[in-house]
This record gives structure tokens, C-alpha cells and sequence, in this order.
């Protein structure tokens, strides 16, 4: 599905913003602070419902105001579909031609975004938890079985982590055997949880060496997965840790505990990579999730670069452009334009923004 155009109100620092898209490639350049990332976080909000960039929708309205909205018109050519997302105090509302979603898990996956920006970095070379945010976040959009499974599993966790805290001041027989009964459900909701990770995993590395190896030729790069506990054992795992999560309060082991590592030729790039490393590996990621989209779902995603080619020499440039694919709506931010190759600037729908929140007419 092609992102047409994007209406915006309230939005960061748009009072109101619209602008529309080509079917490939689109270039939003500017000085600093004239709202190209916001732009880009916007889009990201029209396909995952949330913000790449904060947990905290309120972040997201304009200084001075209560509420935002987010509109996309989709299709191809035509326009097909409108989606809005409206969020305010009370909530937040996904209406898909004027039809309210009950709940935005019924929505993820009807246009998926795939996107990159330095910060990037941090979430995928800082601590765990945020690494595997950013696998389920990409997993959620392949498969609906996926989302459910997630939403099951963090909502028992939560209930079984005040069930803990609840143990730690002293026995409570009626605790106890709620304790039974969400720890078995539990299980359930996790081995899903993990099973499709594990399977989603083994497509994406199949994908991601290949793409690699076109931006950094001798290098291979592989994501390996570290559980908690094995997937036969988590039921027998969780009874054994029973006494010491009841003393800490918290859930020691389960998917909400492992581990996705990013290793180049067999090496934790965590703590081998340097930050060229990084940078190249977390892109060559985005791209594979792309086309593992692509080959689940049978419709591209779009793709968000924001500020991609400012820390790239020249060849890694060249290099990145050749592994972007045509067919695939692609948004990149820039300062400035001299930081791209000229071919592609050539090819590309040109918007450029100016303080003010205005813009120029777009090639």
C-alpha cells in the first residue's frame, strides 16, 4: 500500500502540515529543527499506532494544545483508504475510512513501516529489553498470531509480578493457586511467544547476510537468540525460580528476559563492534526486515531514513544505494542535499522545509 499523502495537526511542531508523496523515492531536506524527523515519526504513527521515537504519546502534541491527528490517504494512484489517528487525554482512536478500530491491535500490520535513525543504535546496542522491543515491534506487523500471543503474555506477566509482590509479606493461600493458574497460562501465551520468534528469526537470517554483505563485504553478520530458559523447560523453570522471584518481586525468566544478539564473523558486536559496525548492521536489519515483509505478506513496507547519509563516506553510500529496492516507498531526511549522490537526488521527489513550519514547492 502507497502512502499518497499525510495530513497533520497539532502534530510536534505542526500546527497543520500536509504534504503528499511519490510512489518511490522521497527526499525531505531542511535545516535543523524545521520538523523532517517529526515528519517521519508521524508516518511511523500511522503504521504502528506508536512513536519510534517516545513511549509517551503526549510528547507527540503541540506545545499549547490538547489532542493531535494523524491522516493518511493509501493507494495506488487513487486514493483507496483514509486512516486517521486521533489521540487526546482520554485516548487514543484508529478510524480507517471513518470506521473505528476497537482496539489497535485489530489495525497493525494494514500498513507496515519499517524505519531507521541514529538513535537506532542505542536501542539496539544498549540494554535487552529494547532490542527486543524492536523485534516484536517488526514481528507484530508480520503476523496477527504474533501480536495476540505478545499481548496475552505481558498482560499475565504484569498480574503474576503483583501476585509476587503480594507472596513477599507473607503466605496467601488464595494467591497461591491464582499464582497456579496464571503461571500455566503463562507458559502457554510464552512458548508462542517465543516459537514465533524463533521461526520469524531463522527467515530474517536468511535475508540479512546477503544484504550485509552488499554494504560491508567481509563481514558476516547473524542475529542468535538467548533464552532465559529452554522452550521444554520454561514450565519447570518458573516453579524452581518461584522462591527467589516471590523474594525480588519480578518474573526472572521468560521471553520477557531473553536476548537478541547481533554478532559479525561470530563476535558480540555489542562488545566488539565499533560504532561503523553498528551503524552498518542496524541498517542491513531494516532493510531485511523489509523484504521479510515483503515475502510474509506479499506488499512492501515503507521505508523511513531519517538523516541516513550524513556520517557515510561516498562508497558506503554507493553501496547503501544499490541495496534499496525500487519497488519499495522509501522517505529519507537530510540537511542538506549535497550529502546524497546526485543520481538519486535525480530520481527523487524533493520536499524541502522551511522554518516556519512552510515548505517550498516539491519537484
Amino acid at each position: 500500500m502507497t502512502l499518497l499523502s499525510i495530513g497533520l495537526t497539532n502534530f510536534r511542531c505542526f500546527a497543520v502540515k500536509n504534504l503528499e508523496f511519490g510512489n518511490n523515492l522521497n527526499i525531505i531536506h531542511g535545516s535543523n529543527a524545521v520538523g523532517k524527523t517529526s515528519l517521519l515519526e508521524a508516518v511511523h504513527v500511522l503504521g504502528l499506532t506508536k512513536s519510534n521515537r517516545t513511549n509517551n504519546d503526549q510528547e507527540m502534541v503541540k506545545q499549547g494544545t490538547d489532542y493531535f491527528s494523524v491522516k493518511g490517504n493509501f493507494g495506488n494512484g487513487e486514493i483507496k483508504d483514509t486512516v486517521a489517528v486521533y489521540y487526546s487525554e482520554k485516548g487514543k482512536q484508529i478510524k480507517k475510512n471513518n470506521e473505528v478500530f476497537k482496539s489497535l491491535g485489530e489495525y497493525i500490520g494494514y500498513f507496515n513501516v519499517v524505519s531507521f535513525a541514529p538513535s537506532d543504535l542505542i536501542s539496539f546496542f544498549g540494554m535487552p529489553g529494547k532490542r527486543r522491543r524492536e523485534f516484536d515491534m517488526a514481528f507484530c506487523q508480520l503476523s496477527k498470531q504474533f501480536l495476540y500471543w505478545s499481548t496475552v503474555y505481558n498482560r499475565l506477566l504484569k498480574e503474576r509480578n503483583v501476585l509476587l509482590k503480594t507472596l513477599a509479606f507473607g503466605t496467601d493461600d488464595k494467591a497461591k493457586k491464582l499464582l497456579e493458574v496464571i503461571d500455566q497460562r503463562l507458559v502457554e501465551a510464552g512458548k508462542n511467544v517465543i516459537q514465533d520468534r524463533l521461526c520469524f528469526l531463522k527467515q530474517l537470517n536468511s535475508i540479512l547476510n546477503g544484504i550485509h554483505k552488499q554494504i560491508a563485504e567481509q563481514e558476516d553478520l547473524t542475529i542468535k537468540y538467548q533464552g532465559s530458559c529452554s522452550l521444554d523447560n520454561f514450565e519447570r523453570s518458573l516453579k524452581t525460580n518461584l522462591d527467589y522471584d516471590i523474594k525480588k518481586g519480578l518474573s526472572s525468566i521468560g521471553p520477557h528476559r531473553d536476548n537478541f544478539v547481533l554478532t559479525i564473523n561470530e563476535q558480540d558486536l555489542c562488545i566488539y563492534g565499533s560504532q561503523g559496525q553498528k551503524r552498518n548492521a542496524v541498517l542491513s536489519l531494516k532493510l531485511a526486515f523489509v523484504e521479510l515483509i515483503y515475502r510474509i505478506k506479499g506488499e512492501y513496507p515503507i521505508l523511513l531514513l531519517d538523516d541516513v547519509f550524513s556520517e557515510l563516506d561516498q562508497t558506503r553510500q554507493n553501496q547503501l544505494i544499490k541495496t534499496l529496492n525500487q519497488n519499495v516507498q522509501t522517505i529519507i531526511t537530510t540537511a542538506t542535499l549535497s550529502d546524497i549522490d546526485k543520481e538519486l537526488v535525480a530520481k527523487a521527489k524533493l520536499i524541502e522545509l522551511i522554518k516556519g513550519g512552510g515548505n517550498r514547492d516539491p519537484k
